[in-house]
């Protein structure tokens, strides 16, 4: 009997992603029909088979073939058709370059709230100052209208004094 080839589950891993991503299989989604298959699977063992990082039994590669209704020998056979190679290639530039204007734009949206946040603390400086003003000149005025109160009752009483002596 001859030996798996190299890197089989790296091969299995892409198509078992691939298939699923095409069915809108979410990981989650995925790991909960192979449990309803007897298998206890979470999205994290998704994840792993996907990348190799733990292959897939031989009852669970039966039942993932299953549920992404496709054969186990497609999941199993490596991409060696020129045109399905040269439509991945061209998906994979389409994503690197969707990736990179993202990029730009989130170097963009950072920069900006980068700015808005300098504003904001500069906004935030000013209303600190003002309210330390206001209860700066409100103080003031309360001093000053305490003393305007104090004259005019001394005020006050100096006319009553100024009329008792002049009656």
């Amino acid at each position: 009997m001859a030996a798996p080839p190299d890197g089989i589950e790296e091969v299995f891993g892409r198509r078992m992603r691939r298939r699923r991503e095409e069915l809108g299989i979410s990981t989650r989604t995925f790991a909960a029909r192979m449990r309803s298959q007897g298998f206890e699977w979470h999205h994290t063992t998704v994840q792993r088979v996907e990348s190799a990082k733990r292959p897939a039994r031989l009852g669970e590669a039966a039942s993932i073939a299953a549920i992404l209704s496709t054969e186990l020998e497609r999941l199993l056979q490596p991409e060696t058709d020129p045109a399905v190679i040269a439509a991945l290639e061209r998906e994979h530039d389409a994503y690197v370059q969707a990736s990179t204007e993202a990029r730009a734009r989130l170097r963009d949206a950072e920069a900006e709230r980068a700015e808005h946040e300098a504003h904001a603390h500069d906004a935030m400086q000013a209303l600190l100052a003002s309210r330390q003003r206001v209860q700066e000149l409100t103080t003031d005025l309360e001093r000053i209208d305490t003393h305007v109160r104090g004259i005019q009752a001394r005020l006050a009483s100096a006319r009553r004094d100024l009329e008792g002596t002049a009656s």
